[in-house]
């Protein structure tokens, strides 16, 4: 858990001298035109979303949390990871972070577990009784989520709702056989991503979700804070952020780096993952977690 330790005191510490991140973008040509004429509200759906069946056999197998793994060692890591999270949003905190019910699951580079942490959360998060969550896959390029969860990568997502903002969330929103849990795929890869993470579209659409559904928890499967821009903007837009690292792989310096490219107004967690224990069985691990929450306060 020294990493962590190391994360956690980073994140506690003083407020880093951040390099400017991407703001609103300056668009040219027909997507201007379509960001002007962002007029029609999003609430007005015309139809019910389309309902998928989650291939939760195969998650189980490939060891991701399922509603029948509620009892195993997994379920209770993650009831432990998604605590604070959920006090953030319905405690004391509500009024003082902004977005604080957007959640981004991000890591330095790839291979860290990212998206196996951000479904297990939704999953975990999910069983609640009262609370619901949206599981967003905001990774464009790789679309890992949308692909592990059996869909399509030609199906209509986030980057629909970026370039042609006139689209209703009925029409990309994935409602699934878990009744609390629904997805939002990444849509087609589109050449300029980045221009549209950036866009003041996409702040609208944060905002919407962050007000329209106070009473829901989004959770953003991200890209790698190194390894993409579309990353620190999205972090520049969330109220929590949950930082993956893995055991004994992750090196100390890309942490670092990593959190630099994070904002002090928001409530930043990390999670060990791959954390390796024995079990009486050598080729079983169990996942470690730890959180260091920094600024969490606002003036």
């Amino acid at each position: 858990m020294d990493i962590i330790q190391k994360a956690a005191k980073k994140i506690a510490g003083a407020k880093p001298s951040l390099k400017p991140l991407l703001g609103e973008t300056h668009l040219k040509g027909s997507f201007k035109e379509k960001a002007n004429k962002h007029v029609v509200p999003r609430h007005e759906e015309a139809a019910v979303s389309k309902r998928i069946k989650l291939p939760l056999q195969m998650l189980q197998q490939e060891g991701y949390l399922t509603p029948d793994g509620l009892t195993s060692r997994l379920s209770d890591e993650y009831r432990t990871i998604k605590r604070p999270l959920l006090d953030n949003i319905f405690g004391k905190k509500a009024k003082q972070v902004n977005n604080v019910n957007l959640i981004m699951v991000t890591s330095s580079v790839a291979g860290e577990g990212k998206t196996y942490t951000a479904l297990n959360l939704a999953m975990s998060i999910a069983m609640e009784q009262d609370k619901s969550v949206m599981l967003v896959d905001a990774d464009t390029v790789k679309a890992s989520a949308t692909k592990l969860l059996g869909v399509e990568s030609s199906t209509l997502g986030l980057t629909t709702l970026l370039d042609k903002p006139e689209t209703a969330f009925s029409e990309v929103m994935l409602r699934t056989d878990i009744e609390n849990l629904t997805f939002l795929p990444a849509g087609e890869p589109h050449e300029r991503s980045n221009e549209l993470f950036a866009s003041s579209i996409m702040a609208d659409l944060l905002k919407e979700l962050s007000q329209r559904y106070a009473d829901r928890i989004i959770i953003f499967d991200s890209p790698p804070l190194l390894q993409t821009t579309e990353a620190s903007v999205l972090a520049s837009r969330v109220g929590q952020v949950v930082f993956v690292v893995a055991a004994e792989s992750t090196l100390e310096g890309a942490v670092v780096e990593a959190i630099h490219q994070l904002g002090d107004d928001k409530i930043i967690g990390c999670v060990l993952n791959k954390y390796k224990k024995k079990l009486g069985d050598s080729s079983s691990y169990a996942y470690g977690y730890g959180y260091g929450y920094g600024v969490t306060d606002t003036k």
